[in-house]
């Protein structure tokens, strides 16, 4: 769960699905935090929590639909590294 600080609203969910050394990230964000630059901070913070509590976890994984074209900016701009396309999404790794 993602908070705003000031008024600790509660702004995104971030998941991640585990399996072997690897998980998948997804983020909801609130509609009416888009276009904010949030989802940077959330999708930031959810990646050190989420390192800190599975350190065996070396790659995560993002699958973004290749018009979406705000999320991708948002994954790149955290790290994320483009890795394929295939069909309509678009495959992103991120190390920790």
């Amino acid at each position: 769960m993602c908070e705003e600080a000031i008024t600790l609203e509660k702004v995104a969910i971030v998941r991640f699905d585990v399996a072997d050394r690897r998980a998948l990230i997804s983020i909801n964000l609130s509609p009416l935090k888009r276009g904010t630059g949030m989802a940077e901070s959330c999708l930031s913070g959810a990646i050190d929590f989420f390192a800190a509590s599975y350190p065996l976890v070396r790659t995560i994984n993002a699958e973004i639909k290749r018009v979406n074209v705000a999320s991708k900016r948002s994954f790149e701009r955290v790290g994320f590294v483009f890795v394929r396309v295939e069909a309509h999404v678009l495959y992103y790794d991120y190390s920790v």
